[in-house]
């Protein structure tokens, strides 16, 4: 015994039937935000010695080293959550080690080191001119 498919005029159909199409290709890009122009540290102590690195962040660490990690420990500046200046690494934020064994947290802006660094100087009395080259 065979059995006939049931044929239903067009009309009559639940569904519409469309023959296959081919995928239509959309060109898509993604656009790139523009990326900020790179910006480093200028400190200028008193006696007109001036430090400045290729990166805002070994700028900074060269500060803290000349004036003394210990003396920027003892400000209790604090960053992320952490102390800015510390004998202890952190296993998240980025921190770079200078002599003595002193971890320094390094993530954050330049602007933002900048204003630790103009910190530091108006705690410690060091009268450094800090600019953002």
């Amino acid at each position: 015994m065979s059995v006939t498919p049931l044929r239903l005029p067009m009309s009559k159909m639940p569904f519409r039937v469309s023959p296959p199409q081919a995928e239509k290709k959309t060109k898509r890009t993604i656009a790139s935000s523009p990326k900020s122009k790179k910006t480093r540290l200028s400190v200028t102590f008193p006696d007109g010695t001036c430090i400045e690195r290729n990166f805002a962040y070994e700028t900074f660490l060269d500060i803290i080293e000349r004036v003394g990690a210990s003396s920027v420990a003892r400000l209790n500046i604090r960053w992320v959550g952490l102390p800015l200046v510390s004998k202890e690494k952190d296993d998240f934020y980025n921190q770079h080690e200078i002599s003595g064994g002193w971890y320094v947290v390094t993530h954050s802006a330049t602007i933002t080191k900048r204003q630790q660094l103009e910190k530091i100087s108006k705690e410690l009395g060091l009268n450094l001119k800090i600019e953002i080259i």
